[in-house]
């Protein structure tokens, strides 16, 4: 059952190479996510996610095993794998009044109007922006939107958790069946390395707040 509360699920973009390497990667999150490997292929461009090159190797190993996700810069016209939650990457809040159910994720700072302007079910967001936690969370939960709660920095020099992360344990600790837990945003920008710390630390990070409801 522990398992099951505030899953770890990544952002999309990695620093790997290697399309083995990269998905094997993503299966260690309990939300596995399609990877993108921005220093060989430009997600900015690629309008079809059946078009990254992880796509095949990813969708053949993650089908039978649950909930995934798959992301991109763009919509996708195509029909969705059971399990596939697909969110669209959104940084720029661009997108206005989609009354079709969608998932996104803004690495900027979320506005209340970007949420009731769209139908969202599951909004991945950068946790140093958000100035009142607990009025947020309860907000998204509300419109039963899902919130994937970026807590470790992906902009910072150092591997670390988002500085107003005091203020956010208690409210993720209140919502553990309600919210994922991610990196603020992709992690193309770190070594390999810096990638399986992240990791790390966001399952440390998991076990501590879990620790005081068990």
């Amino acid at each position: 059952m522990m398992d099951k509360l505030l899953p770890i699920t990544g952002i999309g973009s990695l620093p790997h190479t290697d399309i083995e390497s990269a998905v094997n990667f993503s299966l260690k999150f309990d939300i596995p996510f399609l990877p993108e490997l921005t220093k060989i292929e430009s997600s900015l461009k690629i309008h079809n996610i059946e078009d990254f090159k992880c796509f095949d190797l990813f969708i053949q190993k993650v089908k039978e095993i649950g909930t995934f996700k798959t992301q991109c810069f763009h919509d996708s016209q195509r029909e969705f794998i059971k399990g596939e939650i697909h969110f669209i990457d959104d940084p720029q809040m661009k997108i206005k009044s989609h009354t079709s159910p969608i998932a996104l994720h803004c690495c900027n700072k979320v506005t209340m109007e970007y949420i009731t302007s769209n139908n969202i079910t599951h909004l991945s967001f950068d946790a140093n922006l958000i100035e009142g936690p607990k009025e947020f969370i309860n907000e998204l939960l509300t419109r039963g939107i899902t919130p994937i709660v970026g807590v470790v920095s992906t902009h910072d020099e150092s591997i670390s958790l988002c500085h107003n992360f005091e203020y956010w344990k208690p409210v993720l600790r209140d919502n553990v069946l309600n919210c994922w837990l991610a990196p603020a945003c992709g992690l193309s920008r770190c070594t390999e390395e810096e990638a399986e710390e992240i990791l790390e630390l966001l399952q440390e990070t998991r076990r501590e707040l879990l620790r005081a409801i068990s």
